[in-house]
């Protein structure tokens, strides 16, 4: 999980997988940013149904596929 606005978080989580002696990147179609997803919270809630404005509370999960190292 990272706040809204927070995207650099990105590259750490990129370099965690790198680093990790368990997993290792699957990474898919760089058309479809390589199978990496965004996951945001309550969308509806806070953008089609008269949310306005960004606060604390408003975060995405970042995701990256991954598999066990062979």
């Amino acid at each position: 999980m990272t706040p809204m606005g927070n995207f650099e978080e990105w590259s750490w989580l990129t370099e965690w997988v790198e680093n990790s002696n368990e997993y290792e990147a699957n990474w898919g179609d760089s058309d479809s940013m390589h199978g990496c997803l965004e996951e945001h919270l309550n969308y509806i809630n806070q953008y089609h149904l008269g949310y306005e404005g960004m606060d604390d509370s408003m975060q995405l999960d970042l995701l990256v596929p991954i598999k066990p190292k062979a």
